[in-house]
């Protein structure tokens, strides 16, 4: 086969089900590896991706990703199949992508296709899940901006020329997040959270302000 740089079209497949009081997702055994992945499939060149289902999620992960979830839905055929209970996914190995955003999507889509005759128990659980993911992915964001800035990215504030941090500093606040806040919507919404501005002065840097 002759390697391009061309993107491959993937189909993912979130797919659910409730039963005897618990939700389980359709995960996939990665090989021989003790890890698993999504189910998904190729699209071949002969295929009308356009009439095989409305998309309504898609992504972009080297590959162009198009998203099928819900409860009970599509199949594909793969022996290495098998339902996990979501509530323990976080527990497993998730190939292919970035743990945290395979958590999100998971639960995401789970609350989205959630049934209204389902148990409310279920989907408080897996609500408070998906917030402890959401926290998560946010720490990490903060803790990328710390080491960049570590690493010689300036930093920028539009009113001053901010001075590099302590390094020291810098790497404490890395492994304590002692100055870490967490910025949450007044409301619910399915918006990711963020983290309040770093007050780099804490973390040793000097700010002089720009004069008019």
């Amino acid at each position: 086969m002759i390697e391009t740089d061309r993107k491959n079209i993937r189909i993912d497949y979130y797919n659910y089900r409730l039963k005897k009081g618990r939700a389980d997702i359709l995960l996939q055994k990665n090989g021989d590896k003790d890890e698993y992945c999504i189910p998904y499939r190729y699209v071949t060149k002969d295929e009308r991706i356009d009439r095989m289902f409305p998309v309504t999620f898609v992504e972009d992960d080297e590959d162009l990703v198009l998203i099928e979830h819900g409860f009970n839905t599509h199949h594909i055929k793969n022996t290495s199949k098998e339902w996990v209970q979501i509530l323990k996914v976080k527990d497993l190995q998730i190939a292919r992508n970035e743990k945290l955003h395979i958590l999100l999507n998971i639960l995401r889509f789970f609350l989205n296709d959630y049934p209204k005759e389902g148990e409310q128990e279920i989907k408080h659980k897996v609500f408070e899940m998906l917030d402890s993911v959401k926290i998560e992915i946010v720490k990490k964001q903060y803790i990328d901006s710390l080491r960049r800035v570590l690493e010689g990215e300036r930093i920028i504030v539009l009113d001053a020329h901010v001075t590099p941090p302590d390094p020291d500093l810098v790497r404490k606040e890395m492994e304590t997040l002692e100055h870490f806040h967490l910025h949450m919507p007044e409301h619910y919404s399915d918006d990711m959270y963020s983290f309040e501005p770093i007050d780099w002065e804490l973390l040793g840097a000097k700010k002089n302000i720009y004069k008019p």
